[in-house]
């Protein structure tokens, strides 16, 4: 049962992420529709013509994904520990049916801990940054649209780093 309900959350929240990227997918090889994800912003070149910047709208999708695997194997492990108290409660219950609850229960908690501490980290980043498009450039920016310091996408020339 818990397994199921685990599963269940798990594939949820990885058609949730899928979802998110459809319209994307849905234009690729055509001209590119205007979505709301983002907004457009001006700036003047060094000739002096506006060009556009896109700035695209924050997505939390895939932190929520990875939060919610990590929480459902970490809920699985708990359950698996009660349940091991449970079977080793029990005196005619085989001592190997006990320690391979034990390694189930490693096991999930070894998969879940990075899933969630992953999630957290991603939703953090996506709090704070923000990536910025136009003409002819990309951009990594703060939440505020100020610069980040030296770009790692502007500095590249001719495959190398200048």
């Amino acid at each position: 049962m818990a397994r199921t309900a685990v599963l269940t959350l798990s594939l949820l929240s990885l058609l949730s992420c899928s979802w998110a990227f459809q319209p994307r997918l849905a234009t690729f090889g055509k001209a590119p529709l205007p979505t709301p994800a983002c907004r457009g912003r001006g700036t003047r070149g060094a000739a002096g013509v506006v060009a556009a910047i896109e700035v695209v709208e924050p997505s939390y999708n895939l932190a929520l994904g990875s939060f919610v695997i990590g929480a459902g194997l970490l809920t699985e492990a708990k359950l698996l520990a009660d349940r091991q108290v449970y079977l080793a409660a029990q005196p005619e219950v085989d001592t190997k049916r006990i320690g391979i609850a034990n390694i189930a229960k490693i096991g999930s908690l070894i998969g879940g801990v990075p899933f969630a501490l992953f999630g957290l980290f991603l939703a953090y980043q996506t709090t704070t940054l923000r990536f910025t498009f136009d003409d002819s450039s990309f951009s990594l920016v703060k939440a505020d649209l100020s610069t980040t310091g030296k770009n790692v996408s502007e500095s590249w020339e001719n495959g190398s780093f200048a």
